[in-house]
């Protein structure tokens, strides 16, 4: 691997973190703690950290999850959420930084192993530019395509009842119809709300018949430890049963909206509008600018992208998965193995 665009430090979670926050495109999923949860999720994965430096200065960094088979000569690469490149004020700049950084990572990689695939999912707003560069180098959208890369992106550092005027009327209804009803709130991340939550999802995939999306608990304990308080759940029960909650994770003033569920009771009671609502309430006390909400979904997933469009958010394009790779074999056999695992 290219030895200049290693990240190197005496003290790399902290310092990591810090360059991180630099950048206007940072995200949770390039954060030191997600990467090193992505490290321990997987058998023989180890954690790359790139930077471009330009004038001493970083220009572009990405963390990408690396698994090498060695009897092979070859290795896969997924960095999610990055590279993260708009470091400065002038476009131009940034696109020409974020096309070298591409350009040398691929080529050290082309230098160390015969067979490779390498993909990334950049969080940064999507751009003709920036397009255009990746599809110069080689670059592709995937076969298959694990996430939409669109969303809903919500302020949440302001009034309050601002945030609640801009509610789409019928969503405005919804919620007092909610608050009709003597809905109860916690918020916590110990064990506890782990398996509540993991309880009330799975639930909502049995009856939704979408077994594939059930959650693990060793995973979600692992993101639990790796995360710490940058990991926060919402449970909401109604006469003392559970009904809708969410999982959301932190970072320098941005939340994440990974996860939510509402079961058949929370359904009729609008749980998830008394629920989001209280997660509103809760970002705005902690002065966090902004909820992300995590792809949206009209042809998939009407229920949640009807949801999630009627909360005030304005609309947002990622640019999105992008694959490069050293052969089409090696695209074909991993895209159909991202088929199976999802």
């Amino acid at each position: 691997m290219n030895e200049e665009l290693k990240f190197k430090s005496n003290n790399p979670q902290q310092e990591w973190d810090e360059l991180l926050a630099e950048f206007r495109d940072h995200n949770v999923f390039q954060s030191y703690n997600f990467g090193e949860y992505y490290k321990n999720r997987g058998v023989r994965t180890n954690i790359g950290r790139y930077i471009l430096l330009k004038g001493g200065k970083p220009a572009v960094i990405g963390q990408c999850r690396i698994k090498v088979l060695k009897l092979f000569n070859m290795a896969f690469l997924y960095m999610n959420g990055g590279p993260v490149y708009l470091s400065n004020d002038d476009p131009n700049l940034n696109v020409k930084n974020l096309k070298e950084f591409i350009d040398t990572l691929v080529n050290s990689i082309k230098n160390e192993y015969k067979h490779y695939y390498i993909n990334i999912k950049i969080n940064s707003e999507s751009r003709i530019k920036e397009k255009l560069v990746l599809r110069e180098l080689g670059w592709k959208i995937p076969v298959f395509q694990r996430d939409q890369p669109y969303t809903f992106i919500l302020n949440t550092n302001k009034n309050v009842d601002d945030i609640f005027n801009n509610f789409h009327s019928k969503w405005r209804n919804q919620l007092r119809k909610s608050e009709e009803y003597n809905h109860c709130f916690d918020v916590g991340n110990n064990v506890g709300f782990v398996d509540r939550y993991i309880s009330l999802h799975n639930e909502m995939c049995k009856i939704k018949k979408i077994g594939n999306l059930k959650l693990n608990k060793d995973d979600i304990y692992r993101l639990r430890k790796n995360m710490g308080e940058n990991l926060q759940i919402i449970v909401g029960s109604l006469d003392k049963e559970d009904v809708a909650g969410c999982m959301i994770l932190l970072f320098n003033k941005k939340a994440y909206y990974i996860y939510a569920a509402s079961n058949d009771k929370g359904r009729k009671y609008y749980s998830s509008n008394s629920m989001f609502w209280y997660l509103i309430k809760y970002l705005n006390d902690l002065e966090i600018d902004e909820l992300d909400t995590l792809g949206v979904d009209p042809l998939n997933n009407w229920g949640g992208y009807n949801f999630k469009r009627r909360i005030g958010g304005h609309s947002f394009e990622y640019m999105g998965e992008w694959e490069h790779y050293s052969n089409l074999l090696i695209r074909i056999f991993t895209n159909f193995l991202l088929y199976l695992k999802s």
